[in-house]
Order: structure tokens, then sequence, then C-alpha cells
């Protein structure tokens, strides 16, 4: 499972799936979970990308 940090150091593991968003933002990449919350890992697009697919 592909872990992201967040904006305050602690991480996160995010289960591919096909309901998962992802978009670029200012400070990382924010995604957001088949269950409509919302993260902001500070990964950059690119990065979070290629982990997910």
């Amino acid at each position: 499972m592909p872990e992201f940090y967040l904006p305050d150091g602690n991480p996160i593991t995010v289960h591919p799936h096909p309901g998962l968003r992802y978009q670029a933002a200012d400070d990382g990449t924010l995604i957001t979970f088949v269950d409509g919350r919302s993260e902001l890992a500070v990964e950059p697009y690119n990065e979070v990308k290629a982990a997910l697919r």
C-alpha cells in the first residue's frame, strides 16, 4: 500500500480504489477518498499518481 505524509509529518496509507480521486494542490496533492473525506499529502502530484496506478 502506498504511504504518503500529511503536512504535520504523520503518515497516511492509501488503499488504491477506482473511486479514489487526487489532484494537484499548492502544497502537495489533495486526495479525496470514496467516503468523501479529503487529506492533503505533501508529496507532489506526479509521485502520488505513479504510486496509485
